[in-house]
């Protein structure tokens, strides 16, 4: 009998309860009361041409967060009082507007072309050191052989770093694990990994032509 009170118990706290509107958006206000605010006023500033869709998302990925920590400090009192119907109540409503602000966010970032700034962020989650170096080395290479080769090496290697970081994300995205997010820093690191791929190759072809042309030079002074 114990055994199936519990599970009773159980099965009740997980049914969908009757919420009014009026209490979801109280609960909703109460996790980020500035939220319905700021969307207008970011959606008026859009149509004006004074924000952009970025700035939509942004805030609702803090409405996310805000949702989230809320939710968390309900699951733990509702860990200590399983009967209280309005932590049951709380919880539910939080959780479907984690569930749709998530859907949101998804729906907007499939449409909002990443900045610069943002594609650089990914770029230097691979190798924070790269462009930096890399610039260093463009410029002796431009009168150093020796720095010729090791600015490939250090494309080279940059190239794998890139390949790593692109199967780790086909993994994630695999796992559904925020496939939106994941399938757009793909596609970032797989522009980046052709553009490096491409300096190789007519970097490789001038050192050959340069190599072609300091042979050439020591045959005739041979003659």
């Amino acid at each position: 009998e114990i055994a199936e009170l519990e599970k009773k118990r159980d099965s009740d706290t997980t049914d969908v309860l009757a919420v009014s509107d009026s209490e979801k958006a109280a609960i909703i206000a109460d996790a980020d009361k500035k939220y319905k605010d700021d969307i207008n006023q970011i959606q008026e500033d859009i149509d004006a041409g004074l924000a952009t869709d970025e700035d939509l998302i942004q805030r609702k990925e803090k409405h996310k967060e805000a949702l989230q920590k809320e939710l968390d400090k309900t699951s733990k009192k509702l860990e200590r009082n399983r009967e209280d119907e309005e932590l049951q109540k709380e919880n539910q409503v939080l959780t479907e507007a984690i569930q749709e602000v998530s859907e949101e966010i998804d729906q907007l970032k499939e449409t909002t072309p990443l900045s610069e700034s943002e594609k650089d962020e990914i770029i230097a989650s691979v190798d924070p050191d790269y462009d930096a170096s890399i610039n260093e080395l463009k410029q002796q290479a431009e009168n150093d052989p020796k720095a010729q080769d090791e600015l490939l090496e250090k494309q080279k290697s940059f190239v794998e770093e890139l390949e790593t970081a692109i199967n780790e994300i086909n993994e994630a995205i695999n796992n559904g694990e925020n496939p939106t997010e994941n399938k757009r820093k793909k596609e970032v690191l797989e522009e980046k990994k052709s553009q490096v791929e491409q300096e190789i190759a007519e970097l490789e072809k001038k050192r050959d032509s340069d190599t072609t042309d300091v042979l050439a030079v020591s045959d005739s002074e041979k003659a």
